[in-house]
């Protein structure tokens, strides 16, 4: 760092624009694009964005690695997606320390709980959590609702849905009623009847077409 952008040298300037420098050195919201996908789903984040001193230097790029991703989530619902590089994701700085916060606990009392033993950053680095949220062009999968309220859900890849509770899957019932048609005899005469062919071809097909689309 060269004298000129020094704590002495920051004398020089007014107090408006030392308490502007003060909190641009504190990562309150950011944005930043995904450098890396790390093996525990933390992402390694470039800052969109190249900071500059007081004097007009350009700061060096900024990174921030093993950045926890926090989607939308409740016990009641959650919404995950995979993360790829070069998804934009918007940082925000928490005024203190949370490790993770899959497994939070509700304060006890006792030093440490819920924070680092030994340093308590505020509004830094180490407090960033990463949100993804971006405006795409041509996601994957997507999931919108159009001006006349019909929701709808498209994936544009080979990819299954799957729809089922804890009892029952969509895709299963589907087969299995496709499988009951085809089978379907009838009786009342000294020969059984059965279904045409061609019937049986077409309900073949669309057994398979359901394949694609669904996930058991």
């Amino acid at each position: 760092m060269s004298d000129s952008i020094t704590v002495l040298a920051g004398l020089q300037y007014n107090q408006g624009d030392i308490i502007r420098q003060t909190i641009a050195a504190s990562f309150i919201a950011d944005y930043g694009i995904v450098k890396a996908v790390n093996s525990d789903k933390t992402i390694d984040v470039t800052h969109a964005v190249q900071g500059a001193y007081i004097d007009g230097t350009n700061m060096p790029v900024t990174v921030t690695r093993s950045v926890e991703v926090i989607f939308p989530g409740s016990s009641g619902m959650a919404l995950t997606w995979p993360i790829a590089v070069g998804d934009g994701v918007l940082l925000i700085g928490l005024k203190q320390f949370v490790k993770a916060t899959k497994s939070l606990n509700v304060p006890s009392g006792q030093i440490g709980q819920n924070s680092p033993l030994k340093e308590f950053p505020h509004y830094n680095q180490d407090t960033l959590k990463a949100i993804p949220l971006q405006n795409v062009s041509s996601p994957k999968v997507s999931l919108t609702v159009d001006s006349s309220n019909n929701v709808l859900l498209s994936n544009t890849t080979a990819g299954l849905f799957q729809i089922k509770n804890s009892m029952q899957s969509l895709a299963t019932l589907m087969s299995t009623l496709i499988s009951d048609i085809i089978s379907i005899q009838t009786v009342g005469s000294s020969t059984s009847q059965v279904l045409n062919p061609a019937t049986v071809t077409a309900f073949n097909n669309l057994q398979a077409q359901f394949n694609q689309l669904l996930e058991s």
